[in-house]
């Protein structure tokens, strides 16, 4: 028998828990797509209609993580439905397997299309940011952090459209439930990371000051995607993993000449505002939507409202 809860502000959407019984006569498991370290992702479709979906399987057998990192997965899409986020069907759970029902998107993973392109023109970035600041407003507007924003982790629901991005995966992420609830837990990927999260690890050898983050490390990632999208590189980069961490501690990059000369200043102002290192005073996915490098391309090509 099924059962059903009703996420909190979800509206009417449910989220629904099936057995793995219901999940076999349901769906019919196709390819592999992708595959993690304890999970893979297949491709599947949904018998009585024919409908591709994704199924993310995991195995919490031999990874003592694993069921913390799936129960916040499982949170997260109990609230996510988003024309950016991609969004839950259905679960299962059976002994120390977890199959997770997503829709399915089929165009490019961001990474992979900007691998191919090289990099991006600043009209592309705009619909690109644009959409993942809507995406991220709506997560954290429903107290959601994710913790994890980068290229690897965002992709087009058709492919060559890039107004249809989608951000994908939300084991990192975090639903705060009140006041009381902080954010302490090391985790993200290293080029993308916040320098608060690089505090809790390096703080008492580097002197700094070592406090709970906020849902401005989303914000830090997001100018991180965009810096890469625009220069087709990243903003922190080096073979010492250490003088990496060191650099975005101190919040330390640079606009080299190719590409960035031929780039607005309005482009490179929301990049430094959110690529700030103190977090109080990084601006946030709602201002950035309202910035005038959003606005400007808004109004050229009629980018959507906040929402």
């Amino acid at each position: 028998m099924a059962s059903t809860s009703t996420a909190p502000d979800a509206g009417s959407y449910p989220t629904t828990q099936i057995t793995l019984q219901q999940f076999k006569d349901e769906y019919e498991l196709l390819e592999i797509l992708d595959r993690g370290t304890f999970s893979l992702v297949r491709k599947a479709m949904i018998r009585s209609t024919g409908e591709l979906v994704a199924v993310k399987v995991v195995d919490t057998t031999n990874f003592a993580a694993a069921e913390g990192i799936v129960q916040r997965e499982l949170d997260a899409f109990a609230v996510v439905r988003h024309a950016h986020c991609i969004d839950m069907r259905a679960y299962c759970r059976h002994l120390n397997h977890v199959y997770i029902i997503v829709s399915l998107a089929k165009g490019e993973v961001l990474v992979d299309w900007l691998q191919e392109k090289k990099q991006c023109t600043e009209m592309e970035a705009a619909i690109i940011i644009h959409a993942i600041f809507q995406g991220v407003s709506y997560l954290h507007s429903n107290k959601i952090v994710h913790r994890d924003l980068k290229l690897d982790n965002m992709m087009f629901d058709r492919p060559g459209d890039i107004t249809t991005l989608k951000i994908l995966d939300y084991g990192f992420s975090k639903v705060l439930q009140g006041a009381g609830d902080v954010l302490t837990t090391v985790c993200g990927s290293p080029q993308y990371v916040a320098p608060e999260i690089l505090a809790l690890t390096m703080g008492s050898s580097a002197g700094l000051q070592v406090i709970p983050y906020t849902y401005a490390v989303d914000a830090w990632s997001i100018g991180v995607i965009m810096y890469m999208l625009i220069a087709g590189y990243a903003p922190f980069e080096d073979d010492d993993e250490v003088v990496m961490f060191q650099d975005i501690i101190r919040g330390e990059f640079s606009f080299p000449s190719n590409p960035w000369d031929s780039v607005s200043q309005e482009a490179k102002d929301l990049i430094c505002a959110l690529l700030t290192v103190n977090p109080a005073r990084r601006m946030d996915v709602a201002q950035a939507l309202e910035s005038p490098f959003i606005k400007k391309y808004a109004s050229l090509y009629g980018l959507p409202g906040q929402g």
